[in-house]
């Protein structure tokens, strides 16, 4: 489906190499994805109950919004980002909100 939002879709990431014991880019080339993007999705299955709201909250703060630069989809998920390194910075969890930057951003490597 193309209308799920990008938990449900780690979801089905994460269930497709489950259920058929594949790797990340055998999950890709059976989705038309590319391994990043599918890499990308399930990173964000390493967020608690909290985390997770908050980033829902900023993802579909602005839904009707799009900026010309950005597909709905990007935007969408860089506002859920904001919102949840937001809410991670006011609840002073830094320690967290650095770690969650090195997985989700940097790709767990620390690396810019």
């Amino acid at each position: 489906r193309e209308d799920l939002n990008p938990i449900d879709e780690a979801m089905g990431y994460e269930k497709l190499i489950s259920d058929f014991g594949i790797t990340q880019e055998e999950a890709a080339d059976r989705v038309g994805k590319s391994r990043s993007t599918v890499t990308n999705a399930l990173r964000l299955l390493n967020l608690n109950e909290t985390e997770l709201a908050a980033y829902k909250r900023g993802r579909n703060a602005h839904s009707a919004h799009t900026p010309k630069s950005a597909a709905a989809v990007q935007y969408r998920r860089a506002t859920g980002l904001e919102s949840l390194f937001g809410y991670l910075y006011v609840k002073g969890e830094t320690e967290r909100a650095t770690e969650l930057f090195n997985l989700l951003v940097l790709g767990g490597n620390g690396n810019v």
